[in-house]
């Protein structure tokens, strides 16, 4: 299973932590390629939507994790609709494929 937790403070979100993998089945490789799509177009979207640098972000990948935080300073509306959209995504997968993700938003 999948697990991805958010992080916020107060009403703003910053990051968030992805680990795991979808459970082997049937619908594994498309709940894992559909939650990479989506975490992919996401920092894209921060990069060249919100001109936030690599620098503005932190991640950490390797094999079955990802972690993304927004520096501080960085934190805006167009970094929390991009949030909204990432975690709308994952919340449609989530529905759809209860088994393979756990979702805390």
């Amino acid at each position: 299973m999948t697990n991805i937790h958010f992080f916020k403070e107060e009403n703003y979100y910053y990051g968030f932590r992805a680990s795991g993998h979808a459970d082997e089945g049937e619908y594994e490789k498309i709940v894992c390629a559909g939650i990479s799509a989506l975490t992919e177009t996401f920092y894209f979207s921060l990069t060249e939507l919100c001109n936030l640098s690599a620098n503005d972000i932190k991640d950490i990948s390797h094999d079955g994790y990802l972690t993304v935080k927004i520096c501080e300073n960085y934190i805006n509306d167009k970094v929390q609709f991009a949030f909204e959209f990432l975690i709308l995504g994952l919340k449609k997968i989530n529905e759809t494929y209860p088994r393979y993700l756990k979702l805390e938003v």
